[in-house]
């Protein structure tokens, strides 16, 4: 069903949607290490810090490569207060894109005694975003080990995008007076282009999708309920039987072994909401189908009695309430669940696996009437990371005098039931697909300067930008595509491409023939003209401003084609040409954007040309909109342009090719 073919790797999916391109666009990486922080000659833009510093200085005579023309940072530190020190400065670097990894320098006095662990602490750094904002990447650089320099050198993180400020933190575990010397922060240069993310494609039904992120052992990634519904939860609040179940609609593929889908249900009188229950709340009983190393599932209940922040009894012997370890499913797919009428349990899974067995008094009483309770779903991924399952329905029901009932068919859901919230450590594994999704298509990480375009046509003048926000997933970058026309006429083509990469752009208007018909007046005259201005066609808007140094407003609204150009896009350019008027601050620009499900945006463009006396002036003027349409739909019908102007001289102004670019 899938073809392939030789520019990169692909497939098609003949009379249903997709071909998937692999990246044909990428940026190459050619550099020379760069020098961030060299302290040759003085302190190089270090103006404080926090924390358990007293003074800084620049010591001439210690120089990380031993050099004699050059010199350190030097931190004195008193941590009778604090048991760690940050320093700051300025580093403006643009671009970390050329560069893989981060080196630093760092000497500690040979009389300096070892803490209690018998180092000299840890150093990292810290990159700081444009604005200053925190907590910028922080890259842990390592431990000190021994007195003189140590050199660290570690990836660099690709969160890591650019920086206006460094931020180098000790923490040292030291006590009283101490000192630390700083040298050599450097930039390295990328060995070699790392490989290009390939997309991948495969169905993604509409349902809630678990997927393992994170930590490789104890990200826990399940749905759970909320403390709204806790004081219910437990059975014990209904005379009859109580049922915890989930149902598994997609499965993770074989090779997966570890990998363990679970119910968790646990009690205490105060326990908290948290993302790992099992661990933190003092009661539980756990249901776990893990994969085994053959490809089957061995099944799993357990519990545990008072032991909060502890696994109790849990992996031990007595903790073990039923097992199967020879179960003969290959699958997650079907439900799983767990019922519970006084003392006894019953387990029900795929395939007519079933059980009961009686639960000790003491976790009986554990979930006792007055005890908060809490119930998740999901998975832990026990060193098995991006394995996607998927649930399409969680149930608890019980009888006519149990109050807590809660009950989603996730195929059906565009929103997550009030008692259900996502209880996740890290971020990106648990989703309420969109309803109407078919497809995923997804890249692994990094892919800094690349994006989603697709087109009609494999071979074609046709790319643009797709117009869908990719979901990060830990290691992973998704989109979510709806079911295409059946069609093979009709197929849609996806590809990762360089954001430099060249785009033919979007017209939008150069007034042909209708006028813009939205002006505020004191607009003298607005009219297509052929006798100046043209950059595109025949002709262009001709605007008659007055010398009263009011703003002249023209707003003109579009359909669904231009909004949609508008969201592939990332710019919007139009031409402005000023015939000679007398000498003075001539004229005035600003342009004001306003769409579907975005803020109105407005921003100056052209601020008071000087023309001398008969000068005319003819400019590109364009507007960067990209952070203004992430908030934005799709599709929409309804785009709005506003130009405004205003000046001091009057006279005419003509406006001519309005398109979009990248």
């Amino acid at each position: 069903m899938f073809k392939p073919f030789r520019q990169g790797v692909g497939a098609r999916l003949r009379g249903l949607m997709l071909l998937m391109v692999a990246l044909l666009f990428q940026k190459g990486l050619h550099a020379q290490d760069l020098k961030g922080k060299s302290f040759d000659q003085g302190l190089d833009g270090f103006s404080g810090g926090w924390g358990a510093e007293r003074s800084y200085s620049w010591d001439p005579a210690l120089d990380g490569t031993g050099s004699s023309d050059s010199g350190s940072l030097r931190a004195d530190v008193d941590f009778s207060s604090s048991g760690d020190t940050t320093l700051q400065g300025a580093l403006a670097v643009s671009d970390f894109g050329p560069y893989d990894k981060l080196r630093l320098d760092a000497y500690i006095d040979p009389a300096t005694k070892p803490n209690a662990k018998g180092d000299y602490g840890t150093v990292s750094v810290r990159l700081r975003p444009v604005g200053w904002g925190w907590p910028g990447t922080e890259v842990p650089m390592g431990t000190l080990t021994k007195t003189g320099w140590t050199r660290f050198e570690k990836p660099l993180p690709a969160s890591a995008t650019a920086s206006v400020g460094v931020n180098i933190h000790w923490n040292s575990g030291l006590s009283g007076s101490q000192s630390i010397w700083i040298d050599n922060l450097v930039f390295v240069k990328a060995s070699a282009p790392p490989p290009p993310p390939v997309l991948s494609l495969r169905r993604a039904l509409p349902g809630l999708e678990i997927r393992t992120t994170g930590n490789a052992d104890y990200s826990r990634k399940n749905i759970g309920t909320t403390a709204d519904v806790a004081s219910g939860l437990s059975w014990r609040n209904d005379s009859g039987p109580v049922t915890y179940s989930m149902t598994v609609s997609e499965t993770v593929e074989a090779g997966s072994s570890g990998y363990a889908a679970n119910i968790l249900l646990t009690a205490g009188p105060d326990a908290p909401v948290s993302t790992s229950p099992d661990w933190s709340h003092p009661n539980g009983i756990f249901l776990e189908a893990r994969q085994t190393e053959s490809g089957e599932y061995s099944v799993d209940v357990r519990f545990k009695v008072n032991a909060a922040n502890s696994h109790g009894v849990r992996f031990e012997p007595s903790g073990l309430l039923w097992s199967k370890t020879n179960s003969g499913l290959t699958s997650l797919v079907g439900t799983w669940a767990l019922s519970l009428q006084a003392r006894s349990l019953t387990v029900q899974a795929p395939g007519g696996l079933t059980g009961t067995v009686e639960i000790p008094i003491e976790l009986f009483e554990a979930f006792a009437l007055g005890n908060n309770a809490w119930v998740l779903f999901g998975a832990q991924p026990y060193t098995r990371n991006d394995r996607v399952m998927t649930l399409s329905r969680v149930r608890i029901a019980g009888g006519a005098d149990f109050s807590a009932a809660i009950d989603q068919d996730f195929t059906m859901a565009a929103v997550l039931d009030p008692k259900l919230q996502s209880l996740q450590e890290g971020a990106g594994g648990v989703l309420l697909r969109p309803l109407g999704t078919a497809w995923r298509v997804s890249w692994p990480l990094p892919d800094v300067g690349l994006f989603l375009w697709s087109s009609k046509a494999l071979a074609s003048n046709q790319w643009a930008f797709a117009g869908v926000t990719p979901i990060t997933q830990g290691g992973v970058r998704t989109v979510f595509l709806p079911e295409a026309a059946t069609d093979s006429a009709t197929a849609q083509y996806f590809q990762l491409r360089d954001q430099g990469s060249k785009i033919e752009p979007t017209k939008v208007e150069s007034y042909e023939e209708a006028l813009p018909t939205g002006k505020n007046p004191p607009y003298v005259s607005i009219e297509a003209v052929t006798e100046a201005g043209v950059t595109d066609g025949s002709k262009s808007l001709k605007v008659i401003v007055d010398n009263s140094m009011t703003w002249e407003w023209l707003g003109q609204s579009f359909g669904t084609p231009v909004y949609e150009a508008w969201k592939k896009h990332s710019k919007v350019r139009f031409d402005v040409h000023r015939p000679a008027q007398s000498a003075g601050w001539n004229l005035e620009v600003q342009v004001g954007l306003n769409a579907d499900g975005a803020t109105w945006t407005q921003r100056q463009l052209m601020d008071w040309e000087w023309l001398n006396g008969d000068t005319s002036a003819s400019k590109t003027l364009e507007f960067d909109y990209s952070s203004m349409k992430a908030t934005a739909p799709a599709s929409s019908a309804w785009w709005q342009l506003n130009l405004l102007f205003r000046s001091a001289q009057g006279g005419t102004v003509y406006v001519d090719n309005v398109r979009f670019v990248d």
